[in-house]
């Protein structure tokens, strides 16, 4: 199983791209359940790049580590969760497709046991997809706008 939510963007795939290299300053404007991030390895989407980021979800502060394992400029960035949380959600990606009038953005990620983490804690899953769903609405309006 995954939770994947795409949206069409207009901008060129470059211009939302180069938006996440600089996910450590663009993070808190992401969403508002955003509280902090910064580099603790590396200082980019590069393969082996750290990123430490602090968010609210389903009511609770989460301090989560991703890392950078594989990254195609301007096509996508793969990432491992460290930590605990990655136990549950161990990999995701930020895909960036061209399209005829800009980009599709689309984030996945990709927990264990999916059905059973549905089963098990729903109310945390439906909030975790919700979640995904604004951070793309938010990217999409960021991006469109010029700001």
């Amino acid at each position: 199983m995954k939770l994947s939510d795409s949206i069409e963007i207009s901008a060129r795939p470059e211009t939302v791209f180069s938006w996440f290299t600089n996910l450590d300053r663009n993070y808190r404007e992401w969403h508002p359940d955003h509280r902090d991030s910064y580099w603790l390895k590396g200082d980019s989407l590069s393969p082996g790049s750290v990123l430490y980021a602090e968010e609210y979800l389903h009511g609770k502060l989460h301090k989560l580590r991703y890392q950078m394992t594989e990254v195609l400029p301007n096509r996508h960035a793969r990432f491992r969760i460290l930590g605990a949380i990655g136990l549950l959600v161990p990999r995701g990606e930020f895909r960036v497709e061209p399209t005829e009038t800009g980009a599709r953005f689309t984030a996945t990620l990709y927990p264990r046991c999916g059905r059973l983490l549905r089963l098990l804690m729903p109310g945390r899953v439906q909030a975790l997809i919700t979640h995904q769903e604004e951070e793309g609405r938010n990217l999409k309006k960021l991006l469109e706008s010029g700001d």
